[in-house]
């Protein structure tokens, strides 16, 4: 492993355009929306990571973090600043987001306060002195510096099955609960912050229910609450990362847990750290769930959350720390083990489940970067073979990391899973390409194409128990047969979707190439849908990573997508979408790409339609992305604008992009007001789509919206 140091339709024809008229790039870029997006937050407070959902009787929702005005401050390790802490806000709207409700507080932890944090950074806090039982870990008590740190709660994760709704999140408001698994709460001191001192963060769940006869939430609460929270951890170890799913069967939940509290990170990637892509040996998945007995309205909310159980198996030992470990944590003993795993993917496909993440190699620093695991099991609802080691879906000996899966119900013989995601030679920040895999005619590794090593068959036909942490120093056992993942893995080279064979060539056209053939490129935010043999995934590109993070006239990350009809068995070549230059001075951002909704209630019986729009049309996909300022990876980039363009045929073609914000950077007209972290729902039928993002002029971050209309992007009419 290196290490790194540091309106128009265009139908591609083999390498020309051709079909509908085209326009020129000035053309594309001359109208401006007639009207600015609509602010939904209240202008007042900051927010934080809106989301949104459309429910079948068209309430929309949108789920965001708002600041609070508390008697203490928290610090937020990403940005590197002290702010006020955040609870968890919800607003809907009944006529398509022309008005919202008031927004609810569902949360309601940042007033409360379970553990001790330093947020001024002005050197480390005292240890426990020599003889003390307790010597040489912190002893943060006695800092003069201590604050009662409030209950600050991160990004909300949320998901809806028809009218019910399942929120998570991890907040630092973590007090001790007797029907939890035991554990204290714990905390972090970053050295590499001067002494600041965060609290560990715990699961929190929150179930709301709408009622669509009287268009307003249910009382779900054990005191008549329009909601339903309860804490599920106790901040023993730091929680991050946590997913839920929905699935008219029921819900179910995956998330990470360190030993050793949220890492920092090097910021070697494109973000800035502190996301859990950097783990601590030991760190493990968990998982729950909540049977919902197919969407029943009382069973969402009589039934219990399943007990969170240990999904991976990576934790292999408990001791007392010692080193920076130790002068940088409480007194205890702490779980470790040789790998990590993170940033989890999970669906649910009926009653059935599937996992995707990728796991630390090592954190000896013998082998380092990534591998892909992977692992199904047919009832979502059933824990007992776990803890498990999961399947090594990429290239053992490169470092693969941040799996995407796109996946469906089977029909004979058809695709049910792809697998995206980055690998290369290099760890951490380094070059890669985007790898694919899929699973044909089943959901386990046998299925998967090209094929991974299933030479030794498990519980599901996998050959999941090569681990470092079976490693030992004897051979005996059944240990021994698949202990070294490095060389008792042998997959089948997976698909190059984003590579080039030479130095600034055309990516996507190299299918079979190593991704050492060209090791300058670079493919990352990797995004995609799949409706029945359609499959539509995009990524962003830039010819020379170390160019573009050293030279800011370089050319910049642009946003390519390839298509397939016939479920991934072959690729269109890829299609720029953005095509932005180097004299833009801008780089694609957290693209997007959604395709419609499922089929709604007024469509439900084909020889009785009572409305049309609750129709699904699976060939419409809408395709966005933001903008951040090319900079030196030395200095702090801007985020800038947000486009949005659609394909209505499955990604035969494609409309021209235009600008859905008030600023429109690459038309000439910017408007100083940063927009990012957009998130969207389209109708069924494809014809309109409702878009949130985080706008921020110099006052406050708010949610913006904006309603969009089908025939407004590819006729670039303006929007209302």
């Amino acid at each position: 492993m290196k290490k790194i140091i540091k309106l128009m339709f265009v139908i591609i024809c083999g390498s020309t355009f051709c079909g509908f008229t085209s326009y020129s790039l000035a053309d594309v870029f001359t109208l401006t929306p007639q009207v600015g997006p609509s602010v939904i937050s209240n202008g007042i407070d900051d927010t934080n990571k809106v989301k949104i959902l459309r429910l079948p009787d068209k309430t929309l929702i949108s789920v965001y973090g708002q600041s609070q005005f508390m008697a203490n401050d928290a610090y937020d390790v990403k940005s590197r600043e002290v702010r006020k802490p955040w609870d968890l806000v919800v607003q809907y709207s009944i006529d398509e987001g022309e008005t919202w409700s008031s927004p609810m507080n569902f949360d309601n932890t940042a007033m409360f306060s379970s553990a001790l944090g330093i947020i001024e950074p002005s050197g480390p806090p005292p240890l426990y002195p020599a003889g003390s039982a307790n010597e040489g870990y912190v002893d943060l008590a006695s800092d003069p510096r201590v604050v009662s740190y409030p209950g600050d709660s991160d990004k909300p994760q949320v998901f809806n099955s028809g009218n019910n709704i399942v929120v998570t999140w991890n907040s630092k408001y973590c007090p001790a609960n007797p029907t939890l698994p035991p554990g204290e709460q714990r905390f972090i001191t970053y050295l590499e912050l001067n002494g600041i001192t965060i609290p560990y963060a715990c699961l929190w769940v929150s179930r709301l229910q709408w009622n669509s006869s009287l268009q307003q939430f249910n009382a779900v609460g054990n005191l008549g609450e329009l909601y339903k929270t309860e804490q599920l951890t106790s901040g023993f170890r730091d929680v991050k990362q946590d997913v839920p799913i929905p699935q008219k069967t029921g819900f179910a939940v995956v998330w990470q847990e360190d030993p050793l509290g949220l890492q920092l990170g090097g910021s070697d990637g494109p973000g800035s750290g502190a996301s859990g892509a950097q783990t601590t040996g030991g760190t493990d998945l968990f998982y729950m769930a909540l049977d919902t007995n197919n969407n029943s309205t009382v069973d969402f909310i009589a039934n219990d959350w399943s007990t969170p159980v240990r999904f991976t198996k990576n934790q292999e030992s408990t001791g007392e720390l010692n080193g920076p470990d130790r002068t940088s944590h409480g007194p205890g003993i702490y779980e470790t083990g040789k790998a990590s795993a993170s940033r989890a993917n999970i669906r649910l496909i009926g009653r059935r489940a599937l996992i995707a993440w990728e796991e630390r190699k090592s954190t000896t620093g013998i082998d380092d970067g990534k591998y892909i695991r992977y692992h199904s099991w047919p009832e979502f609802t059933n824990t007992a073979d776990f803890p498990i080691n999961g399947c090594i879906i990429s290239k053992p000996d490169e470092n693969g990391r941040r799996v995407r899966v796109l996946t469906q119900a089977l029909s004979s013989g058809q695709t049910g899973i792809v697998f995206a995601y980055k690998q290369g030679e290099y760890s951490e920040g380094g070059p890669s390409d985007i790898m694919i895999r899929r699973a044909v005619g089943g959901f386990d590794p046998i299925h998967i194409l090209p094929a991974v090593d299933s030479s030794v068959v498990g519980v599901y036909g996998e050959k999941c128990r090569a681990h470092v942490n079976n490693q030992d120093e004897d051979n005996l056992g059944d240990d021994e047969l698949v202990d070294d993942p490095l060389n008792d893995v042998t997959n089948s080279p997976a698909i190059n979707f984003s590579g080039s064979e030479i130095y600034n060539g055309y990516p996507g056209m190299a299918e079979s190439a190593t991704t050492g053939l060209n090791p300058y490129e670079n493919a990352l935010a990797h995004r995609g849908q799949m409706k029945g043999d359609n499959i539509v995934i995009g990524f962003s590109h830039t010819p020379d990573q170390a160019r573009f993070d050293f030279l800011s006239d370089s050319v910049p990350y642009n946003f390519y997508i390839k298509s397939s009809q016939d479920g991934g068995a072959t690729w269109s070549p890829a299609i720029n979408f953005s095509n932005l230059t180097e004299e833009s001075g801008v780089s694609v951002r957290e693209p997007r790409i959604v395709g419609t909704s499922s089929t709604g209630p007024g469509c439900t019986d084909p020889n009785n339609v009572t409305d049309i729009t609750d129709c699904q049309n699976t060939q419409i996909m809408y395709i966005g992305f933001g903008l951040q300022a090319n900079v030196t990876n030395i200095d702090v980039t801007e985020d800038v604008d947000i486009y949005m363009g659609v394909t209505h045929n499955g990604g035969l073609s494609y409309s021209p992009i235009q600008h859905i914000t008030a600023g429109n950077v690459i038309g000439g007209m910017p408007d100083a007001v940063p927009d990012f972290e957009t998130q969207l729902k389209v109708r069924p039928d494809g014809q309109q789509a409702f878009v949130v993002w985080t706008s921020a002029p110099v006052a406050t971050d708010d949610v913006a919206f904006r309603e969009l209309e089908l025939i407004d992007i590819i006729f670039k009419n303006g929007f209302e």
